[in-house]
């Protein structure tokens, strides 16, 4: 595992879950295409994860975790302060991108119904590029 030198300590990758990162991330993602906020393997968060590190892991019944953490390597990765991005009545990535975009600004995001496409609906699986 690679090393900070100025710490001694692993290096982590915590700061590849950054709001601008998720942004970049969920503007690659089909707008349309729903996920399940409630599957703490499928969510939007989840999938986000397994982009930067396809061997992440959800972290289920640790006393210590939010619900939103993950075992990225071997820090734990804590992605509570997105789910206001993640959760919303419209559970599409163009949706979560306009809640994002708009907590950049503290401004209110935009709610609007988008289109559902049946293809994507339930799968929540990232497509590998």
């Amino acid at each position: 595992m690679p090393y900070n030198e100025s710490t001694g300590r692993p290096k982590t990758r915590s700061k590849a879950f950054s709001r601008k990162n998720l942004i970049a991330w969920l503007e690659q993602m089909p707008s349309w295409c729903s996920y399940d906020f409630c599957d703490a393997d499928r969510c939007l968060l989840a999938q986000w994860v397994r982009y930067v590190d396809p061997h992440a892991t959800t972290i289920y019944g640790d006393g210590n975790a939010s619900g939103y953490a993950y075992m990225v390597g071997r820090e734990v990765v804590d992605l509570a302060r997105f789910k206001n991005i993640a959760r919303g009545p419209d559970e599409t990535f163009g949706a979560a991108l306009m809640r994002a975009r708009a907590a950049l600004t503290n401004g209110r995001p935009e709610t609007r119904r988008l289109f559902e496409c049946e293809t994507c609906k339930g799968h929540g699986e990232v497509i590998e590029d």
